[in-house]
């Protein structure tokens, strides 16, 4: 019996009792919880490329800043490299965001 405990481990984040085989990483936080804080640290970055975006072209960040930071966040994690994305990612996500809410296509 003791072998199966010393074959499992909890993540300290989330308290899931996890396999010797299931993916962990420093801190003993299980994958999921590493991806989820991956992704967290992510969407903040992006919100905060998005603010310096509003701040370049002189508009006040607007009242909808989660719901565009969603879309570019979603945009740059369906068409940008995983690891290698950058700023330019976001302009092109911002530009499609602005695209899926143009009234008034050409």
């Amino acid at each position: 019996m003791s072998s199966i405990k010393e074959n499992r481990w909890d993540c300290t984040e989330c308290g899931t009792n996890q396999g010797r085989n299931d993916m962990w990483h420093e801190g003993d936080i299980c994958g999921d919880c590493y991806d989820q804080a991956e992704n967290t640290k992510k969407k903040d970055e992006i919100e905060s490329l998005l603010i310096d975006i509003f701040d370049r072209i002189g508009i006040e960040t607007p009242s909808n800043l989660e719901d565009i930071t969603q879309f570019v966040f979603e945009d740059v994690c369906d068409t940008a490299d995983k690891d290698n994305w950058n700023d330019d990612d976001v302009a092109i996500g911002f530009r499609r965001w602005i695209e899926s809410h143009d009234q008034n296509p050409a």
